[in-house]
């Protein structure tokens, strides 16, 4: 009896340790409104069947996300702009990001900048995976209002274990 009795205790045992919680990772959980700071800014990007909405955020004095924009001239004629966008996710539960793009068609911080180079990147870290895709080469993002907020939308290419992803996307983000 005593032997039967422990082999559906370790049965048990090691059914109960199979047992896995999911979790969305997408979701950041509530806090009051006391312990919350945002600017309001976002960026929503999807591609292949994932799909992100960041905000902006820090709760309880401790950042969630951090965005950052900028665009600047590099020459005396303004005929090259340069703009960089980076997502940094301080708790590596959904995505980062860090891009940088040119543009010399428009002569303006506003227009359409291109990736020129592989050196930008899109994190991915939701389901524990942590997949870092590249941006890869021609990628596209449109830069439609600068000044308190930059503002825009992404056309991108991912590139991931010889893979490409289209991704599309709308950002605004606070100076």
């Amino acid at each position: 009896m005593l032997r039967i009795l422990a082999i559906l205790m370790v049965i048990c045992a090691f059914y109960l340790s199979s047992c896995t919680t999911t979790q969305n990772t997408n979701l950041i959980p509530p806090a009051t409104k006391a312990d919350s700071v945002t600017k309001k800014g976002f960026m929503q990007v999807s591609f292949g069947t994932r799909s992100f909405m960041i905000y902006d955020l820090t709760v309880r004095n401790s950042p969630v996300h951090t965005m950052t924009a900028g665009t600047m001239a590099t020459d005396q004629n303004d005929t090259l702009w340069i703009a960089q966008i980076q997502i940094e996710d301080h708790l590596y539960k959904t995505i980062s990001m860090t891009m940088t793009g040119y543009n010399n068609t428009s002569n303006a911080a506003i227009g359409t900048y291109m990736v020129r180079d592989n050196s930008s990147t899109l994190s991915d870290y939701s389901d524990g995976q942590n997949r870092i895709y590249s941006i890869s080469i021609g990628s596209t993002f449109d830069i439609t209002n600068t000044g308190f907020t930059t503002e825009g939308t992404l056309s991108l290419n991912l590139y991931y274990n010889h893979t490409y992803f289209p991704a599309t996307g709308t950002f605004k983000i606070y100076n």
